[in-house]
């Protein structure tokens, strides 16, 4: 005989796939803001430098890093809009959300790698910051994950910065700087997310009552 599953996991299993198909429709956007952004640039600087005699400072380097960048989110965009949103999916529940989670690790840490790079040129983390930021405003993430993972990157990136930036002032100012966006995201992630749970919430308890009285 089938045991029932209880009322909370199917409750839970509900959220997490709303949350799911929420965070995959806004990943699926995201890859295209930067294989259109991406491409721009690797376009623009490949004409620059070969066609035009321009030197770019670490040029082969960048060209691998945005290159390889790229190739990931073109696989990601095609991966969910031509068969996970056409109902092709493969695995557990758990095993789908572990492609938003391995997803969302490389590109923080592709953020924070691009970051240190750019140290030899200039001394801006903007790449960084606009991985971090953007990803935990827009998707859905639990606390303990987007709190290890900033931990995790922004001391991969700091240990960077002091390797690569010969100013141990300005190396000193980055980090506390990278401290100040770290606290901005978590607490950027963590509203957005609570605010969605309550709305998810709300509905689904308006929808229960709608059910009664029909």
């Amino acid at each position: 005989m089938t045991q029932s599953v209880p009322t909370t996991k199917l409750c839970e299993n509900k959220f997490r796939e709303d949350r799911l198909l929420h965070n995959m429709k806004r990943i699926s956007k995201l890859n295209l803001l930067y294989i259109g952004f991406l491409g721009w640039i690797l376009v623009s600087n490949s004409i620059s430098v070969l066609y035009l005699g321009n030197k770019i400072a670490y040029f082969e380097l960048f060209t691998l890093l945005y290159g390889s960048f790229f190739i990931f989110n073109l696989a990601s965009f095609i991966f969910i809009e031509f068969f996970w949103l056409r109902g092709k999916r493969i695995g557990s529940l758990d095993t789908q959300e572990r492609f938003i989670y391995v997803s969302v690790i490389i590109t923080i840490f592709w953020g924070a790698t691009v970051s240190i790079v750019d140290q030899q040129i200039s001394m801006h983390l903007i790449i960084f910051t606009f991985c971090l930021v953007f990803y935990g405003a827009i998707i859905y993430l639990p606390a303990p994950f987007i709190i290890s993972l900033t931990i995790f990157t922004s001391l991969f990136l700091m240990i960077g910065i002091h390797i690569v930036q010969t100013d141990s002032g300005v190396a000193g100012l980055l980090t506390l700087f990278v401290i100040t966006i770290d606290i901005v995201a978590i607490s950027l992630s963590r509203s957005v997310y609570k605010t969605y749970r309550n709305t998810y919430v709300i509905n689904e308890k308006l929808k229960l009552e709608y059910e009664k009285t029909k």
